[in-house]
């Protein structure tokens, strides 16, 4: 039972987490992005993105 119990709270704590960061990023969408994912990386990603692995032959 204290298993479950750490397991809920865990679970709880990393949602609302999740649930606030998503929050501040729709009122201010470009806090964090370059702490989390600098812009030449973010613009590798976003090219690579709609692509596989198959595609990019070449």
């Amino acid at each position: 039972m204290f298993d479950v119990s750490i397991t809920f709270l865990a679970s709880t704590v990393a949602l609302s987490l999740c649930f606030i960061v998503t929050i501040l990023r729709g009122w201010y969408p470009d806090a964090g992005d370059s702490a989390i994912m600098p812009d030449d990386i973010r613009a590798l990603w976003d090219r690579n993105w709609y692509f596989s692995s198959d595609d990019q032959v070449g």
